[in-house]
């Protein structure tokens, strides 16, 4: 590259093309096997996707808001000045605020829902450490992650994975089917130990108290849901935080605005009943199952809704 060449300026089109870029990269290195550049390469390609889709709404969604000179990059005073001082937002923020912003975008909580993608790939750029235990899922992720992003910034999906497209497809429906027949199977399982446990000549006070809150098990974290098994109690659990909702009322007829409803909600990441011994040790398993993901606790307290109101 020539050294007088202008510098690259930061946008949709820059990005989506990095990120195409960065994808076919990853998808040849996951052919040769080299498994850790394959998640570095695709941690970069869904970074600068989910950028290019804020970017095409507003720069100043992509830039660090604590640094002035990027936004005034963002919007636009002096951009050939300021091209090479831009910081941008981390890979975890500007996915958070796709989905703030996209009401399509499936992983409603990113940090949560693709944390083996974030942290993988960023212990891989930041440490070269890597667990391969999450290797294969968090490949899958990226590509379901990418294909939302690449639709909703008004791209054609197979114009971008090009001559890998039919590969990608395979792999995100055999995703999809593994875990459909694992939580199958689990679930037979459990109803087959739950009829030769009790039979069908069942003791309700015997089912109750094995039903109990299992002993060790914070309520803070858990929550009891009905077994797609056995029809008793089970637990499920996950990590709990605060979040809220606009809270609407009617007054003559017409809904009013009347604040924020503040609540802690449990993330759900696994299930496991005590009467049946089911077990779904991980989040799209318990989905699979039909057990809801994200449930509701309790209402903050007002000391509560203040912290809430800090984090906002």
């Amino acid at each position: 590259m020539a050294m007088d060449q202008e510098p690259t300026h930061l946008s949709t089109e820059s990005l989506f093309a990095s990120a195409q870029r960065f994808m076919k990269s990853a998808l040849s290195d996951l052919e040769h096997k080299r498994m850790d550049m394959a998640l570095l390469h695709l941690g970069v390609a869904i970074e600068h996707l989910a950028k290019a889709y804020l970017a095409s709404i507003s720069l100043s969604l992509v830039v660090d808001p604590k640094h002035v000179t990027s936004l005034f990059y963002a919007v636009g005073v002096n951009r050939k000045k300021y091209a090479e001082l831009v910081l941008t937002i981390s890979m975890k923020d500007a996915l958070k605020r796709v989905a703030m912003l996209l009401e399509t975008f499936p992983f409603r909580k990113p940090e949560d829902d693709l944390k083996d993608l974030i942290h993988t790939r960023n212990g891989i750029a930041h440490a070269a450490m890597w667990n391969p235990r999450y290797g294969e899922k968090a490949f899958i992720l990226g590509l379901q992650t990418a294909e939302h992003l690449v639709l909703a910034i008004g791209k054609d999906a197979a114009t971008f994975w090009g001559q890998y497209r039919a590969k990608v497809s395979v792999m995100m429906r055999d995703r999809r089917l593994a875990i459909k027949d694992i939580a199958a199977v689990r679930i037979e399982a459990a109803k087959r130990e739950f009829e030769s446990r009790f039979g069908s000549d069942v003791d309700e006070d015997l089912l109750r108290k094995i039903e109990g809150v299992p002993a060790g098990l914070s309520t803070d974290d858990a929550a009891p849901v009905t077994c797609p098994a056995c029809g008793r109690l089970g637990y499920v659990q996950g990590d709990s935080e605060l979040e809220g909702e606009p809270d609407w009322d009617i007054a003559d007829g017409e809904p009013y605005f009347n604040g924020v409803y503040v609540f802690w909600e449990l993330r759900v990441n696994s299930f496991a009943c005590q009467v049946c011994k089911l077990e779904l040790p991980t989040r799209e398993l318990v989905e699979e199952a039909g057990i809801p993901t994200e449930i509701e606790l309790r209402p903050a307290t007002k000391e509560e809704e203040g912290d809430y109101y800090l984090d906002y």
